[in-house]
This record gives structure tokens, C-alpha cells and sequence, in this order.
């Protein structure tokens, strides 16, 4: 399975994020042999994956690549024990390197990372697995979005 992050956004066709997120935590039950690829960047999807007992492979971007952009981000709260997360920095929402003062709770050591992340005249960025060589990957498309997404499948590819 495959968790990119939750979004706010996506209300209109999957109801609230509590109620998706209890939908994907039963989800996760029923397949015990499942590999979880996890984008670590996201608070809500870290704790999901935190909380299974899976194989969990893990990937995010290391660097800031944005500007922190004012927005009301989901993951303002520690999902462990409710108090206000702290960034070192965000791209978007609640994705970015985070960690919770009070319990311990924070974004894990990721397994693959990008680095390098060019927005135009179209994407490219390197991918690096941990304690590897890294590749650089372009795509003739824009949006950071986009970085996450392509991470997602090279990672369960196993680039």
C-alpha cells in the first residue's frame, strides 16, 4: 500500500481525514503481509504506518525545496499525544521535517530521499537510497506535488 499523505482537500470524495484515516488503519490490519510505502514527510501517514506492525519503506525530501506557505496544515498536532508539532521547515500542508516537543514523535529516518529538487522548466530531482548511490530522475511535467508521486512508485520499484 502505498500513503502519499492526507489531505483536506480530498473531502469531497473521501469524507473527513479522521474517518479516512480509520478506514486506512482497518485496511492495513486486514493485509498483515503487506509492504506500507510511506511518504515519512507526512505526519498522518507516518503515525499510521507507525502504529502497524509492517514492513515499512519510507521516503521524503530532505531539503526545503518551497517557501512555507501560510496554509492551515493538517498535521499540526501529534497524533500520539495531541500536542502542537514543531517544523524545521514544511513544503506545503503538513508535509515537511517535523517533531513533537512532549512525546518523542517525529518524522523517521527515511529510506529514500530527494534532494536537488529543480520545479522547472520541468522536474528533476536525484533519488537517493540510503547509505546508496543516488539517480537523477526528470519528468516533463511541474509541481512538487509531483515529486512525491514519482518518489512513491520509483520507491516501490525499488530505484
Amino acid at each position: 500500500m502505498i500513503l502519499t499523505g492526507l489531505f483536506r482537500d480530498q473531502l469531497d470524495r473521501y469524507g473527513e481525514i479522521d474517518l479516512t484515516m480509520k478506514a486506512l488503519e482497518k485496511a492495513i490490519l486486514e493485509a498483515p503481509d503487506m509492504t506500507l510505502v510511506i511518504n515519512d514527510d507526512d505526519p498522518l501517514t507516518a503515525y499510521l504506518a507507525k502504529k502497524s506492525a509492517h514492513r515499512i519503506v519510507s521516503y521524503g525530501v530532505s531539503e526545503k525545496v518551497t517557501g512555507n506557505v501560510d496554509v492551515i496544515r493538517e498535521g499540526r498536532f501529534c497524533e500520539n499525544c495531541g500536542a502542537p508539532l514543531q517544523y524545521d521547515f514544511y513544503h506545503f500542508s503538513q508535509l515537511g521535517v517535523y517533531r513533537c516537543p512532549s512525546c518523542g514523535f517525529g518524522r523517521p529516518e527515511i529510506d529514500y530521499a530527494a534532494s536537488g529538487v529543480r520545479l522547472s522548466p520541468q522536474l528533476s530531482f536525484d533519488i537517493q537510497k540510503i547509505n546508496s548511490a543516488h539517480e537523477r530522475i526528470s519528468a516533463p511535467m511541474t509541481g512538487f506535488y509531483n515529486v512525491y508521486n514519482i518518489l512513491a512508485v520509483s520507491v516501490s520499484f525499488g530505484k
